[in-house]
């Protein structure tokens, strides 16, 4: 008979991770993937690992402690001395992934009998919910309590071919676009809507449009398709990214001070309230690694749940630069993990990226993405933007697919109402947004 008092934690084992993510960063990434901060019983591994999670492969005793002090969370975490002990008690990292892995089994057992079982014996206690309500509150909490310990492992194969069947069935009856629609048609049709496990690299040279373009797939599929939404802006405020969505739906030139009369405070007002609906988180992070963006998108993913991921842009990240390591080797470095976490997490992420100097003359190229191969490598598809605007044809963006992975390449012409940071079809007709 099992002992329901029995303490379902390891706090020797808690240590012995934290130590070995001390003694070796570079296993970081993989153990990010196989462990939450949730899954720690003890307060101050929680902090340790949030901070480690932030710094990813550049965590060591120094950089944690920094980065504590700088959340506020030493004293929670322990003290500067709690850090040394914990990576002198282990001589090696070699046992790291069984310790997660023991962690999170432990931290699964807690989940099931304090939170499930107890909602589910609450539900069984209440007469006046009908058997089969109880049954499927009892179902929905086991779920939920194993979700956070499934979602990093395999697929079953049945969801694989459940999977595949979606896909078939779309194609055979001629659903072209699987995936989140970007707005502009024409887009849609290349590469058949933003789809789950894919990144797609969004470049261009300064004022062609890469943030605004970002913006309007972001806000479109959260206003008009029901996503749940974050774009990480490592440039403009969040208020600077409302201010351009507001401008784009409401069709209004924000920067003129001559927009406030009622009509036009009406059409601000009715986006606002859209968006505030929505599904779109909008997070300014200047500074922010990789992992650390990557860790909030778990952890958002998992207690709300995550359709799609913007971030704007790659040239701009915090990236971590082990020893001997150039820039475009460590930012290769981090645009593999996004594809990776991209197929793991089971969504598109969409990342701007900036263009050599040289690509401003001339119909933009592949090798013109600055400082990262690994963008190239790495993406499912990659659209580079050119302003090719001229005295007679105004406004006009052309959008180069230079690499679609499993579809067309080519050119898309659209659109560019720069006053109302607007994108759409080259006929100029108002796209339905």
């Amino acid at each position: 008979m099992s002992d329901l008092s029995i303490d379902l934690y390891s706090i020797e084992t808690e240590q012995a991770l934290i130590g070995s993510l001390l003694v070796e960063s570079s296993i970081t990434p993989q153990i990010v993937g196989a462990v939450n901060v949730e899954d720690f019983h003890d307060q101050r591994h929680q902090a340790i690992f949030t901070a480690i999670m932030a710094l990813g492969e550049a965590a060591d005793t120094m950089t944690v402690s920094t980065e504590l002090e700088r959340r506020g969370l030493t004293k929670m975490a322990g003290g500067d001395m709690y850090l040394l002990d914990l990576m002198n008690a282990v001589p090696t990292a070699l046992n790291a992934e069984r310790y997660a892995k023991t962690v999170a089994d432990l931290a699964l057992r807690r989940r099931v009998r304090n939170d499930a079982l107890a909602t589910i014996a609450k539900a069984a206690s209440d007469l006046s919910q009908p058997s089969d309500e109880l049954l499927d509150t009892a179902q929905r909490e086991i779920l939920k309590a194993a979700g956070a310990a499934t979602q990093n492992g395999l697929k079953p194969m049945l969801k694989v071919l459940n999977e595949f069947q979606h896909l078939y069935e779309a194609e055979h009856t001629g659903q072209i676009i699987t995936g989140i629609k970007s707005s502009l048609a024409p887009l849609d049709d290349k590469i058949r809507g933003f789809r789950a496990g894919r990144m797609v690299t969004i470049a261009g040279r300064p004022g062609a449009g890469k943030s605004v373009l970002m913006g309007q797939i972001a806000a479109h599929a959260a206003i008009k398709q029901g996503k749940r939404v974050i774009f990480f802006t490592l440039e403009m405020s969040e208020a600077e990214v409302i201010k351009r969505i507001v401008g784009n739906f409401a069709m209004l030139d924000m920067k003129k001070v001559s927009i406030h009369t009622p009509d036009d405070i009406a059409k601000v007002l009715a986006v606002q309230n859209a968006i505030a609906s929505s599904g779109l988180i909008i997070a300014y992070v200047p500074d922010w690694t990789p992992a650390r963006i990557l860790a909030e998108c778990e952890r958002i993913r998992s207690t709300k749940g995550l359709d799609l991921v913007v971030i704007d842009y790659a040239q701009i990240l915090n990236v971590p630069q082990a020893r001997g390591e150039t820039r475009d080797m460590s930012l290769s470095a981090a645009t593999r993990r996004l594809k990776q976490a991209a197929g793991k997490m089971g969504l598109p992420i969409i990342i701007g990226a900036q263009l050599n100097r040289d690509a401003a003359t001339g119909e933009p190229q592949l090798h013109q993405l600055r400082e990262s191969g690994g963008l190239e490598n790495d993406s499912d598809a990659v659209l580079m933007l050119h302003d090719v605007s001229s005295m007679e044809q105004p406004n006009v963006l052309n959008v180069y697919i230079r690499k679609n992975r499993d579809g067309e390449t080519g050119k898309i012409e659209l659109y560019f109402d720069k006053p109302h940071q607007r994108i759409s079809a080259i006929e100029r007709e108002r796209v339905n947004l």
